[in-house]
């Protein structure tokens, strides 16, 4: 790993080595702003558990955009790359070994919640030990521009489970290459990768190229299931809705709303490579338009035959035309002469009677 010269602006609480686990961290405000790579974090990179975030604010909480984070070469600190350090609230277990300690979870409630520019609420680990859960709690989510929530686990064998993620909003819209997600890359023979998601949603879940997702990449765990709770309208514009595994069984998909809208270019999938596929249950009113439909003929109205004969075909004469114009954004004179028609003067085509 390289070594970063600054770590930006955080509030943060860690437990290394064989401390003891990391202290929990909790915050209230009547707004809060996390932007330009700012973050709350806690972290463990032990085989302690990580800590625990609480967060509550009376009106919004706004995450969004990154700074550069210069990262020096380990062998040479003359030399460095820059990587983008994206604002976040995060609970993470760093140590890759089958004994790791758990992460932390992450509980936010809001009046509204915006993350957007590749905004972030994550839990992690990267070792045996299981992401922590993360619940939401507001009247209005909204993420745009890759925003992120996502539980991960990322061992590339006998890796932990991913955390749950509950969201409670009375209206949700994810845009913009967006996601809520739990995956586990290989959770091992018979463990289970859990990653379940639940949404409950009073009025709307709108997901426009933006999705909801639980994926076990490799290993026997089952892929986790999602349930949406009856929201008036769940509408998919090139969303997807997807509860897949590799060998495991693939999730469960469950859907209960007034209205269901789906894009043919969205889906709504519960798969397994290799595996059993999940079940998918969608409970909404049907909607057939098709009673309402006019058929409409296959010969289109000939037009031409209604229109009347412009005054320059009747006569076999040439016909000449006398029209007043005047100059663009400046008013006739009321002493001028005056058109005949209002502006602009009827085109001779149009059927106007002749004089």
């Amino acid at each position: 790993y390289g070594y970063h010269d600054t770590l930006g602006t955080m509030i943060a609480v860690s437990s290394y080595g064989i401390s003891g686990g990391a202290g929990s961290l909790s915050l209230e405000a009547r707004s809060v702003n996390i932007e330009n790579g700012a973050a709350i974090t806690a972290a463990t990179a032990g085989n302690a558990n990580g800590g625990d975030i609480h967060i509550r604010v009376e009106d919004s909480l706004n995450i969004w955009g990154y700074s550069d984070l210069k990262v020096l070469n380990p062998r040479d600190f003359t030399q460095y790359t820059l990587q983008k350090s994206f604002s976040k609230i995060t609970a993470s277990s760093a140590n890759t070994d089958k004994n790791s300690g758990n992460s932390g979870t992450v509980s936010i409630t809001a009046r509204n919640i915006n993350v957007s520019e590749g905004g972030l609420i994550t839990t992690s680990t990267a070792g045996g030990g299981k992401a922590g859960d993360i619940t939401l709690g507001a009247s209005y989510l909204k993420l745009d521009g890759n925003a992120l929530i996502a539980s991960e686990s990322t061992l590339d064998e006998n890796g932990g489970a991913a955390g749950t993620i509950t969201v409670n909003a009375d209206s949700i819209r994810l845009s913009g290459n967006s996601d809520i997600t739990t995956e586990a890359v290989n959770t091992g023979s018979g463990e289970a990768a859990d990653g379940r998601i639940t949404v409950t949603a009073g009025e709307m879940l709108y997901l426009n190229k933006s999705g909801i997702t639980t994926s076990v990449r490799g290993g026997y765990g089952k892929g986790g299931d999602i349930d949406i709770g009856e929201p008036d309208f769940v509408i998919l514009n090139h969303g997807k809705i997807e509860a897949n595994a590799y060998e495991g069984t693939g999730g469960n998909i469950r859907i209960v709303s007034g209205q269901f809208f789906q894009s043919s270019e969205s889906r709504v999938e519960a798969s397994s490579e290799k595996g059993i596929d999940g079940n998918i249950n969608i409970e909404s009113p049907d909607v057939d338009v098709s009673g309402g439909l006019a058929v409409m003929p296959e010969a289109p109205l000939n037009a031409s035959k209604w229109q009347k004969t412009p005054c320059e075909h009747r006569d076999p004469e040439k016909m000449s035309r006398f029209v007043i114009r005047r100059k663009d954004a400046s008013p006739t004179s009321p002493d001028d002469w005056q058109p005949m028609h209002a502006w602009p003067a009827p085109d001779p085509s149009s059927g106007v009677p002749c004089e």
